[in-house]
């Protein structure tokens, strides 16, 4: 829930500054351009927060499957029990269908991390929008909004990190902001 809420305060700061709530459309994110790095930084958000809600459901529903079928069995056979039958059956269900959805969401991202490392962009947009937020934050004037929008995005993204993060070396923000940008 924490991604689809940061996602909500970045649509915010993205209104209010710039009057936009279109989605990031791909492509590179030019240095000062910290609307382009905002609607990725969503985009992240957003795509993480779906993922975490598709495999809870689905954990979910192996549980009342497993449940519904461990309770039928479990008041046919003699001495089980229904309640025990749904409790053991929701549990052991959830569990396998836990596991085995778990295992196909990585080898997906796995699978695409591969290809992404093969063609050498692996990591290439993430890296741009922290430097464009952090370039914007930093060099350029207060009443722009460029500067303020970057601001209170980094605010939300580094979250309670935000004071250690402005106090590191410029390489190693960029690698943290760039790190928390990660949809995983």
């Amino acid at each position: 829930m924490k991604a689809f809420a940061k996602n909500d305060v970045l649509k915010e700061i993205q209104q209010i500054y710039f009057h936009d709530v279109s989605t990031y459309s791909g492509g590179d994110i030019p240095l000062n351009d910290a609307l382009k790095a905002i609607k990725y930084a969503r985009s992240k958000k957003l795509t993480k927060a779906k993922r975490k809600a598709v495999i809870g459901t689905v954990k979910a529903a192996g549980f009342v499957i497993g449940a519904a079928t461990g309770a039928t069995l479990g008041s046919i056979v003699p001495v089980a029990g229904t309640a025990v039958g749904g409790i053991v059956g929701g549990a052991g269900v959830a569990t396998a269908v836990g596991g085995a959805t778990t295992v196909l969401d990585q080898l997906k991202r796995k699978t695409k991390g591969l290809y992404k490392a093969i063609r050498g962009t692996r990591g290439e947009h993430r890296l741009q929008a922290a430097q464009a937020l952090l370039y914007c934050q930093s060099c350029l004037p207060g009443r722009d909004p460029k500067q303020n929008a970057a601001e209170e995005a980094l605010a939300v993204l580094l979250d309670e990190e935000y004071d250690e993060v402005m106090a590191m070396t410029s390489e190693a923000m960029t690698a943290r902001v760039a790190d928390r940008l990660k949809s995983n």
